[in-house]
């Protein structure tokens, strides 16, 4: 999947009943892929974006290939707890990695893909979007 430098997609896909639908993947100014999902169904402005903060959740690859490889032929809810995110934010990283196009084993070319500093894990960051009034209106996930 290759991404321009002012590459938007919109989804509509939403892997629980609770989720809002009105989440994007965009690059952040590091150029990192990042999933963005706004906290109201009236697009609010983002007037400033928080720091990226570790999640504390990491992954090693070899766990990662495995849970994605399990979502693709058992459906993605199968291994939301695996990853302690938002099926929003698990779902669009995969779509955002180009999984569907990896065969019907996606997990090892997933996994090296979001293991960016190649040490063997996957770590998940996220960060918050904030209005003019100071008000968290958006959050967005990415992985390193």
């Amino acid at each position: 999947m290759t991404i321009g430098d002012d590459y938007t997609l919109k989804t509509t896909t939403s892997y629980s009943n609770n989720d809002n639908l009105d989440v994007s993947i965009q690059k952040d100014e590091n150029g990192d892929l990042m999933v963005v999902k706004m906290e109201t169904k009236a697009r609010a402005n983002v007037a400033r974006w928080g720091a990226w903060q570790y999640t504390h959740i990491a992954l090693s690859t070899g766990v990662t290939a495995g849970a994605i490889n399990t979502a693709y032929s058992k459906g993605i809810g199968s291994v939301l707890g695996i990853f302690g995110l938002p099926g929003w934010a698990i779902g669009n990283l995969l779509t955002a990695a180009g999984w569907t196009n990896y065969g019907n084993s996606p997990g090892n070319a997933v996994a090296r893909l979001w293991d960016k500093n190649h040490n063997g894990w996957v770590g998940f960051y996220k960060r918050t979007g904030y209005n003019g009034a100071g008000r968290a209106v958006a959050t967005a996930y990415k992985t390193e």
